[in-house]
């Protein structure tokens, strides 16, 4: 009779401790520590070989960047589970797809590219053979005519106008007027930086906890095992909504700040032109012109 009455209780015991384990590797699962989580999900597999922890464990290794074990882990969860709806199956398949386009990436970067080979230089074809050319008649004699001196007038240089050169003044106020602008540029440049990669800090945790709550009540029907997986599901899905509202603000913020930023930066060029000049000149057989220099 003792035995008896220590049995259930040892197993309340043990069922209640693989529930809090499991609670813990979903947090940790939420706040994107992975690796940490991944152990708690293998450990939890090898006592009770539910195919839930296996498909955890690959959604562990689907998020560590790792391809070939993420594959492995979801294949296995599909043979495993032979119950899945047609949507919960078309889930899995599609997370073994993009790791499958991930590692074809990674695999095509690391390929080593073959240098491009020089062309061949082209070879002219030999010209035809030119035949003789007929001597040219004899002209007709010229008219005589009278010998007439024409004598070519110098060339006259003559500068119409000549803008002022530009005073040290100017040029002094010119360059100490630009670093301001492009300093203050480069500050809201940065400041849209960091807005850009808050909205993306933002925008992957909110994906990150959209996945947990479809791992929790996923299907199309949507519907929880437990009022406790209820209860996490609800959680996730708000800290989802508030994440992806808090990115779409950073993203938004940081995309005006960068482009405001870059503007100031590149209009605060100092530019110092040299003097404008025209001249214009005669030579008294060739004709006349204007010459007209300066940056315009």
């Amino acid at each position: 009779m003792a035995l008896g009455a220590v049995a259930p209780v040892f197993a309340q015991q043990s069922a209640k401790a693989v529930d809090d384990r499991e609670l813990h590797a979903r947090e940790l699962f939420a706040t994107g520590r992975y690796a940490e989580a991944l152990e708690i999900y293998g450990r939890l597999y090898a006592e009770t070989m539910h195919p839930t922890y296996m498909r955890n464990i690959a959604r562990c290794f689907q998020n560590l960047g790792e391809p070939d074990k993420a594959i492995l882990s979801f294949r296995e969860y599909l043979r495993q589970s032979a119950d899945l709806t047609p949507e919960q199956r078309a889930q899995v398949e599609g997370y073994i797809a993009e790791m499958e386009a991930l590692k074809r990436q990674r695999d095509a970067a690391a390929a080593p590219r073959e240098p491009a080979k020089p062309a061949a230089p082209a070879v002219a074809p030999a010209p035809p053979a030119a035949s003789s050319p007929a001597p040219p008649a004899s002209p007709p004699p010229a008219p005589a005519s009278p010998l007439v001196e024409i004598k070519a007038a110098p060339t006259v240089p003559l500068v119409v106008s000549a803008a002022p050169d530009v005073s040290e003044d100017h040029a002094a106020t010119t360059a100490k007027a630009s670093p301001a602008r492009a300093i203050t540029g480069l500050a809201i440049a940065g400041a849209g930086g960091v807005a850009v990669a808050v909205g993306t800090l933002f925008g992957l945790r909110a994906r990150s906890d959209n996945n947990q709550a479809l791992s929790l009540c996923g299907g199309s029907s949507g519907a929880c095992k437990s009022a406790g997986e209820k209860q996490a599901h609800d959680g996730f899905v708000r800290s989802a909504t508030s994440e992806r509202t808090a990115a779409i603000v950073g993203f938004g913020v940081g995309a005006a700040a960068l482009a405001t930023g870059i503007w100031l930066f590149a209009t605060a060029q100092p530019a110092h032109e040299p003097p404008a000049r025209v001249a214009l000149w005669s030579d008294g057989r060739a004709g006349a012109g204007l010459v007209a220099t300066g940056r315009w």
